[in-house]
C-alpha cells in the first residue's frame, strides 16, 4: 500500500490558474519615441554574472526584435542616428500578454542602443514577408510581473 495521497487542487502536482504558463504568442514591443510597430519575434538577451578583477559584473547579449517591413523607417532611422557621435539611447519595453489580453510580464530595457540593422533576403520564388531586424545593446533590464 502506498503512502502517497493524490494532490488536492492547489497542491503539488497541479498549478493554480494564476501559475499556468503564459504562451509566447501575444506580446507588444515599445521603443521610446518610435510609433508602435508590430514585432513578430523577440529574442531576449542572455544575462550572466562574470567575475572581473575580483568583482562580479553582469553581461548581457543583445536584444533582437523583428517585424514585417512596412513603409515606416523608424527602426532604420534610430539605427542610422546611432552612427553619429551622439547616439540616441531609448527605453525598449516588451509586454507579454495572457490569452485574455492582460499584461502578465513587462521587461524594461533602459538606455538601449541599436548595434545592427538587417533585412531578410528577397526571394522571387517565395511570397513571404520581408523581415526587418534590430539588434539592440542593453545596459540592464528590469522585470515587472503583473497580474
Amino acid at each position: 500500500m502506498s503512502s502517497r495521497r493524490s494532490p488536492r487542487p492547489g497542491q503539488a502536482g497541479t498549478a493554480p490558474p494564476s501559475e499556468a504558463p503564459v504562451t509566447s504568442l501575444r506580446f507588444v514591443v515599445g521603443i521610446e519615441g518610435v510609433p508602435e510597430g508590430r514585432a513578430v519575434e523577440v529574442v531576449f538577451p542572455e544575462s550572466r554574472l562574470v567575475t572581473q578583477r575580483s568583482r562580479r559584473v553582469v553581461q548581457h547579449s543583445p536584444l533582437v526584435i523583428r517585424r514585417g517591413l512596412t513603409s515606416s523607417t523608424a527602426w532604420y532611422d534610430w539605427w542610422h542616428a546611432t552612427r553619429r557621435p551622439r547616439s540616441t539611447r531609448r527605453l525598449v519595453t516588451i509586454r507579454l500578454q495572457g490569452s485574455d489580453g492582460r499584461t502578465r510580464h513587462t521587461w524594461l530595457f533602459p538606455d538601449s542602443v541599436p548595434q545592427a540593422y538587417s533585412l531578410s533576403p528577397l526571394n522571387a520564388l517565395n511570397d513571404t514577408v520581408v523581415l526587418e531586424s534590430l539588434e539592440v545593446k542593453v545596459g540592464d533590464f528590469v522585470l515587472r510581473r503583473l497580474e
